[in-house]
């Protein structure tokens, strides 16, 4: 940092994950950033500010960057898709720009994956996405939602069976279906909150609720969202992955 930019006006220092530093390496990072060289800048970058020292904190300008919104992340997806000249499902797009919850990088990474796995075809399907990435239709959970609302045990307890086998994560599809009836619940407060932040719900599932609008309440929705919560910490200690979901369905279809 004490010598001087060999070509350039400024030399410029990039710390990742700064709050991983040692408490040594703060405090020699202090000590220059106390008595900054001329021509030198450090850009400190943190997912966790509130571990950086006050000290630290004092001495910077501090620049907090948003998550992005799907639709957004949808829009660059697009045009990666575009440049690589493939075509891809826009259902498969949508679970994507979804699925990396803000993080344009990770949205990124996912579709270079899908791109890699399918590298003979110009046509990606939505099946092709979520068999790269390990992701779960959309579908399966206003499937799930469906049988909850008809309070049929049956075919609920049966879905359950069926993804199982079909070797998907019975902790991952809690946590996704947890994350869609907070959508839907949201949705019949106030629809204007999840479009404020690109989240809006699909028409289907908005047609869906109409269809279950008697016993999709809201209380009916945060009694499905309670039990379906604990249901999902329930995985972490019991012996059977999928016996806590098989529980919440027998208490909500009482």
């Amino acid at each position: 940092a004490l010598v001087s930019a060999p070509g350039g006006k400024y030399k410029v220092f990039i710390v990742d994950e700064v709050h991983m530093l040692t408490k040594d390496a703060f405090n020699a990072l202090l000590k220059v950033l106390e008595e900054p060289p001329s021509g030198v800048v450090f850009i400190l970058a943190t997912t966790e500010p509130h571990k950086i020292l006050a000290t630290v904190l004092s001495r910077v300008q501090r620049f907090d960057f948003k998550r992005l919104t799907p639709s957004q992340i949808l829009g660059k997806l697009k045009q990666m898709s575009k440049a690589e000249h493939v075509m891809i499902a826009s259902e498969g797009l949508n679970a994507i720009a979804v699925s990396s919850d803000g993080a344009l990088r990770d949205a990124e990474v996912a579709l270079s994956k899908v791109f890699a796995s399918n590298d003979n075809k110009k046509e990606i399907s939505s099946d092709d996405v979520y068999a790269t990435l390990g992701l779960i239709p959309a579908n399966y959970y206003s499937e799930f939602l469906g049988y909850l609302a008809l309070n049929d045990k049956n075919r609920a307890i049966d879905f359950v069976s069926r993804i199982y086998s079909g070797g998907i994560d019975t902790e991952q599809f809690t946590t996704g279906f947890v994350e869609y009836l907070r959508k839907i619940l949201i949705h019949t407060i106030n629809p204007a909150v999840l479009v404020s932040v690109g989240e809006e719900l699909p028409d289907n599932d908005i047609k869906l609720i109409s269809a279950y609008s008697g016993s999709l309440t809201q209380q009916q929705l945060i009694r499905m969202l309670n039990a379906i919560v604990l249901a999902k910490e329930g995985m972490k200690s019991s012996p059977i992955s999928r016996l806590p979901l098989e529980l919440a369905i027998l208490e909500l279809t009482a």
